[in-house]
């Protein structure tokens, strides 16, 4: 009955490989190393500090960033499109979160669901992947960059995000201080984690058949 047992595990194996959609958390630290006024769309005023979204926070040069963001790498595309100079681009809008805090004071941000979106954009010289969401008054992208262009495929990346596997990284912000001006900053990446990886519905859903078809071979194997 061995041949039994080896068919309900290829069976089993067959039916849990197809669905690999899974929803990734990543962790990451970055640091800020630009941070800008902006007075006018091309103009700006480098700073050394500057309040925070929201106010009653200052955010300076070298703060430490923390945050954690999801993607679902099994939420189709909802546009593919060209662009002139981008051979392909493609648009998520996920039931993703991204949230992060600046280390030392009190500002800390999130952006949920429908506020959230993954964006990816290929051309000749490279990938790029990114992370956004935003409200009224802040908006924020993270973005990752590869080169070798082999981290990404069909708008989503093909493995565990890395640092090691990227040519760059980081974090941009923009938002609208208590006065009506315009602030910016640029962090870099310094560590992302990934956090946890859990199955959806669907993979969980064929793993269970697979393993359900196990163990009725196995039952019957008893039984011979």
């Amino acid at each position: 009955m061995s041949k039994y047992l080896a068919a309900g595990a290829a069976l089993a194996l067959a039916l849990a490989a197809p669905a690999q959609a899974e929803v990734h958390t990543y962790n990451f630290e970055a640091t800020v190393y630009s941070l800008a006024q902006y007075t006018s769309l091309y103009q700006a005023v480098t700073l050394n500090s500057a309040e925070a979204a929201g106010g009653g926070a200052t955010v300076s040069l070298g703060q430490k960033i923390t945050g954690q963001f999801t993607i679902d790498t099994g939420k189709p595309a909802d546009d593919v499109f060209t662009l002139p100079g981008v051979s392909s681009s493609y648009s998520h809008w996920s039931n993703g979160s991204l949230s992060y805090s600046f280390q030392g004071n009190s500002a800390t941000y999130s952006t949920v669901t429908y506020t959230n979106s993954f964006n990816f954009q290929s051309t000749t010289t490279a990938d790029r992947f990114a992370v956004a969401g935003g409200n009224a008054t802040l908006n924020t992208s993270l973005w990752f960059q590869d080169l070798g262009k082999t981290a990404f495929a069909n708008g989503m990346p093909t493995g565990t995000l890395s640092l090691k596997d990227l040519s760059n990284s980081g974090l941009d912000a923009a938002w609208y201080g208590a006065n009506g001006s315009v602030y910016g900053l640029q962090a870099q990446f310094d560590s992302l984690t990934l956090a946890a990886a859990v199955p959806e519905p669907g993979t969980w859903a064929l793993l269970t058949a697979g393993l359900a078809l196990l163990g009725m071979a196995a039952r019957r194997k008893r039984s011979c």
